[in-house]
């Protein structure tokens, strides 16, 4: 089956679903949740060994910035998630006495998740669920250049959920672009400000909402009372965790002049111990 049919096939199955899946209660959108939790710790040394061998990311490291964030989110969401689908009751004010009103959340419908490298296995699953929680169906575009890893995600994809509820599309520019052309009700998009820019352009033809997390500049204010040696360590380490790959890694410090041979100081420190084997 050739790309552009698969896409309309699957786009026109979730189109129709959801209907459905916007109505789904709190008990079916959480008991998926919680399965993917649990297939996601079975399957923990696959997701490490894929990650690996994508761009040789150490498994404490994938354990601590792949994994663990989206068990947070799961644990955060079946505590929260309930409360979160019910509709919330509004003072009707003067013009109104005797009625009854309420703010009523409902699902946006179609969505399109489209996740960068960087962070290939947090980034894909994290607004999946995100979105599949709130109902809806979502069709996931993951980065080409982390194949290994996607094919695990689609693994674990394909193990809990249907595919008018959620799908996997692979593939490179060309698979972005015909999923662009088709009128989801939201698109969310993790990448460069440029590519954002075309994301958003493209959305704007159906009126779809957008979600843009993308990289830029992030700066480090360091207060002169604040201390220089907590403020080297939690520098390096935000610096040089995923290898600097990160959208809010420090770019530069803003710090008293005075302050600064002590901090480059601490700075070096700060490196050998973090990586005691590197001179």
């Amino acid at each position: 089956m050739q790309l552009s049919e698969q896409i309309n096939q699957l786009f026109e199955k979730q189109k129709k679903y959801k209907f459905l899946q916007k109505n789904t209660n709190f008990e079916y959108r959480i008991n998926k949740l919680k399965l993917l939790k649990e297939n996601m710790i079975e399957l923990k040394s696959e997701i490490e060994e894929a990650l690996y061998a994508d761009f040789q990311k150490a498994s404490l490291e994938t354990g601590l910035t792949e994994i663990l964030p989206i068990i947070s989110m799961i644990n955060y969401y079946e505590n929260k998630l309930k409360k979160w689908m019910k509709p919330k009751r509004v003072k009707s004010g003067l013009a109104f006495m005797g009625t009854h009103k309420y703010i009523s959340f409902e699902a946006k419908g179609n969505c399109l998740v489209i996740s960068p490298w960087n962070y290939p296995f947090q980034l894909a699953i994290y607004p999946v669920l995100t979105a599949f929680a709130a109902g809806n169906t979502v069709m996931l575009k993951p980065s080409e250049f982390t194949p290994n890893t996607n094919v695990i995600i689609k693994k674990l994809i394909e193990m809990i959920f249907k595919p008018e509820e959620v799908s996997v599309i692979e593939g490179d520019v060309k698979a972005s672009t015909l999923l662009l052309d088709k009128p989801f009700d939201h698109i969310f998009f993790t990448g460069s400000t440029s590519v954002g820019k075309i994301v958003m352009e493209k959305a704007s033809k159906h009126l779809a909402s957008v979600g843009l997390e993308l990289g830029g500049k992030s700066p480090v204010i360091i207060d002169s009372t604040y201390n220089l040696e907590k403020a080297a360590y939690n520098i390096m380490w935000s610096k040089h965790v995923n290898s600097g790959q990160t959208c809010v890694a420090p770019d530069y410090i803003l710090i008293e002049k005075k302050q600064l041979s002590e901090f480059i100081k601490q700075c070096k420190l700060s490196l050998k111990q973090l990586y005691p084997s590197v001179e």
